[in-house]
């Protein structure tokens, strides 16, 4: 197999790295770990990483650019999706019908079964490729703001337009305002290390000192005092908490770029390029194996040879399911 020279490794890491966080965090709830939370830092890897690498164009063909990521996102999702409502109606595991398999098909339900409800990933990303050619078109614009100071603001009120426009008048669960800036900073961030401004010079340590402020703080509040909030103390503080997973997302990823930026073994170089492009697909199944009637914790025993069974499952068909629509794409 050949390998890109150009190609970022070290985010092909981050990408490996991210999927074996959020398959960690999902047995870790299903078994009611406290810190299962922590691993859910995986998705917030992931949309920064989308944001990241697409924030290096200042200008796109949208229709052409929206066409090739809905391609690769839907046939995935339908390949996997088709089938397991197929097994869903046939098994009667669950009391569903063709209504719930609608809503199911058409991202408007993920929650009359278990083992697909992070699935809201789909529709949350694609709304952030939507949303690509006016952010490339806002920060085009803001490249004529010579101050540091001047973008760094321009840059945090993009980020509570975001914040206005999908916690309060989107209001939809599956397209929290969190999760879309984390794709926002991503397309920013990337500007400014593509630029020559020198804020790309301390920006890094703003954020580490940020990530590590807030997440202390939550820490400290969570565990240590215990305490427990209401109304719009409780609003306040999920954003809180939200927000320091999503600037933790973006340490880690930068942390491990740098780990591994230097990979010059082609058999390495081959096997991230392979999960690279399998990680989408296990994505997609690897939660029927943890939850629900499926679930591979509830049958095998001990539960590290469930564990092991989980991801090897979550691969096999993963691997399964990219092949085919692979093969699906070619036709289109």
């Amino acid at each position: 197999m050949s390998v890109r020279k150009d190609k970022d490794y070290g985010l092909s890491v981050a990408r490996l790295v991210a999927t074996l966080f959020i398959i960690t965090c999902h047995i870790m709830q299903v078994e009611k770990m406290t810190l299962a939370l922590w691993f859910n830092v995986g998705v917030q890897m992931f949309l920064y990483m989308s944001g990241y690498l697409y924030g290096r164009y200042r200008e796109i063909d949208a229709a052409s650019f929206m066409y090739a990521r809905l391609k690769r996102l839907l046939i995935g999702f339908y390949v996997f999706s088709i089938p397991f409502s197929a097994i869903l109606l046939i098994t009667k595991v669950y009391p569903i019908g063709w209504v719930d398999i609608v809503h199911f098909l058409t991202f408007s339900n993920f929650n009359f079964a278990d083992g697909i409800g992070h699935l809201w990933f789909v529709p949350c990303i694609i709304v952030c490729y939507m949303m690509l050619t006016l952010l490339i078109s806002i920060l085009n614009k803001m490249d004529a703001i010579r101050s540091d100071a001047g973008y760094i603001a321009a840059s945090i009120a993009l980020m509570l337009g975001v914040e206005f426009i999908f916690q309060l008048l989107i209001r939809n669960e599956m397209m929290k305002s969190p999760w879309i800036n984390c794709f926002v900073l991503g397309v920013v961030l990337r500007r400014i290390a593509d630029g020559d401004r020198k804020i790309k010079d301390y920006i890094g340590y703003v954020i580490l000192f940020g990530c590590i402020v807030m997440n202390a703080a939550q820490i400290v509040m969570t565990y240590v005092l215990g305490l427990e909030f209401e109304s719009y103390k409780l609003f306040l503080f999920d954003r809180i908490c939200d927000y320091a997973h999503m600037l933790l997302g973006i340490v880690l990823v930068e942390l491990i770029r740098r780990i591994f930026a230097e990979i010059k073994n082609n058999d390495v170089k081959s096997f991230l390029d392979t999960t690279d492009r399998v990680s989408y697909s296990v994505y997609l199944v690897h939660f029927v194996f943890i939850k629900g009637a499926f679930s591979l914790l509830k049958v095998i025993s001990p539960k590290a040879l469930a564990v092991v069974a989980i991801y090897i499952s979550a691969i096999l068909i993963g691997i399964v399911i990219d092949a085919i629509t692979n093969q699906i794409q070619k036709k289109f």
